[in-house]
């Protein structure tokens, strides 16, 4: 059965004021389980996460195997909400799971529509 507390957060990436936010509705609402808007590709920075040499400014790339000009950045600033939600949720032990498109499949798409020639 679904539950009534499902919170949505509409955060305007990268501003000091929304990662703020974020902070204080996570606290506020203390979750059981976190979505963040990304791809699933990006599942393995949890690990990351763990790293204390691991700092901001810091960026994820994504690129195609057969074509590596095809690319796609992540980046992450210690004001970056994303990155704040991340570090809450390794901090409070709290599953987070990517969700959006993969991008192996908008690489694919983004190739296919250039023809191909993409970056070439």
């Amino acid at each position: 059965m679904l539950s009534d507390n499902i919170f949505y957060l509409g955060i305007r990436h990268h501003g000091p004021g929304s990662a703020h936010s974020v902070l204080r509705a996570l606290t506020h609402f203390a979750p059981d389980k976190i979505l963040l808007e990304g791809p699933p590709e990006a599942a393995p920075l949890m690990a990351q996460l763990q790293n204390p040499n691991l700092q901001p400014p810091v960026a994820q790339l994504f690129y195609a195997t057969d074509n590596p000009a095809e690319a796609v950045f992540y980046p992450f600033t210690r004001f970056s909400p994303e990155w704040q939600t991340l570090q809450y949720a390794v901090a409070a032990d709290i599953p987070l799971e990517f969700f959006d498109l993969p991008q192996a499949h908008s690489l694919a798409l983004k190739t296919r529509r250039s023809g191909g020639n993409a970056g070439r």
